[in-house]
């Protein structure tokens, strides 16, 4: 009986491997999504609704019938060129239909992460932080993140070197962040 009950788990968590990465195939090279229920959720790019007009990612809440649950929209970039640096991370987002302190910034490095709940307006709104990393960082993860029912759009994310990381920079530390209103594109080049 029992490894009747070993094939059944493996071919349920097959199914829903199967099931995550059919429900997310637009999403371009180098986004991924992920968390604590990513099936929950949906992520694609949205034309419709984009600053730069070349689209922004969005991460909607697709499946109620689970009351929690919490997910991850983000662009994964080498992280050779930021190694040992400070950096400014700057992307405009927008959040709809959430609750307060529900949609995150997602900010993450060689696998940790960290979420920031703040206080977002409804409008297109940029997001700017200064990050300092260590010397040995190979890769970043920047993107939104929902905890619950909602939406998220990020359209332009831009990472600018501001200079060298203090000496012993140990993990990733994000140093300040800021909120401002979005403008379109010509101030985001």
């Amino acid at each position: 009986m029992k490894p009747i009950a070993v094939l059944f788990a493996c071919a349920l968590a097959l199914g829903a491997y199967a099931l995550n990465a059919s429900s997310n195939p637009g999403l371009p090279e180098g986004w991924s999504l992920g968390g604590e229920a990513p099936k929950l959720y949906h992520a694609d790019v949205d034309t419709a609704d984009s600053l730069s007009g070349k689209g922004a990612m969005l991460l909607v809440r697709t499946d109620t019938s689970h009351p929690y649950g919490s997910a991850w929209l983000a662009q994964r970039i080498a992280g050779e060129p930021y190694a040992g640096k400070r950096v400014r991370v700057t992307m405009r987002v927008r959040f709809q239909d959430i609750e307060p302190m529900e949609g995150k910034i997602y900010i993450g490095a060689d696998g940790g992460a960290s979420l920031q709940g703040l206080r977002f307006s409804r409008d297109w709104t940029v997001y700017e932080s200064i990050l300092t990393l260590p010397a040995d960082v190979k890769q970043l993860d920047v993107g939104v993140g929902l905890k619950g029912p909602g939406s998220a759009r990020v359209d332009g994310i831009a990472l600018q070197v501001l200079g060298d990381a203090p000496p012993g920079q140990r993990g990733l530390n994000i140093e300040q962040s800021v909120l401002r209103p979005a403008v379109r594109d010509e101030e985001f080049q």
